[in-house]
């Protein structure tokens, strides 16, 4: 009797677990799919402010200006605080926010050198 009690326990708890697992597995896939889904979203909307930050018009603007189109952009991504825009040698040119100093180097970024090296490693 004891031993088919300890059984049905242990049992018990194997079905927990296996239901657990199943359940974590879910979440994962479902954080997994909407991070994927910004990332992309992310993504073509950067594509679209870089096609418009090359138009003469924005190119022509003070840097106030510019940082203020940059500001706007970052505010409309969720899940962004500040945005960077970076010269080939990795320095910052331009934050969205006005709090962050232009003087921040990033050249020594994994990040950034892999999209030095690599100009088609799309967004990382």
């Amino acid at each position: 009797m004891v031993l088919s009690a300890g059984l049905l326990l242990w049992q018990a708890r194997q079905d927990s677990w296996r239901l657990s697992e199943r359940a974590s597995e879910n979440l994962l896939h479902g954080v997994m799919g909407f991070m994927e889904q910004h990332f992309r979203i992310f993504a073509l909307e950067l594509d679209q402010f870089v096609e418009r930050a090359r138009e003469p018009e924005i190119v022509a603007l003070s840097p106030q200006a510019k940082a203020y189109a940059l500001a706007s952009f970052a505010k409309s991504m969720d899940f962004v605080a500040n945005v960077l825009v970076l010269d080939a040698l990795g320095n910052a040119m331009l934050s969205s926010h006005p709090d962050v100093s232009t003087s921040t180097s990033l050249a020594d970024r994994d990040y950034f050198r892999t999209q030095r090296d690599n100009p088609d490693a799309g967004l990382l």
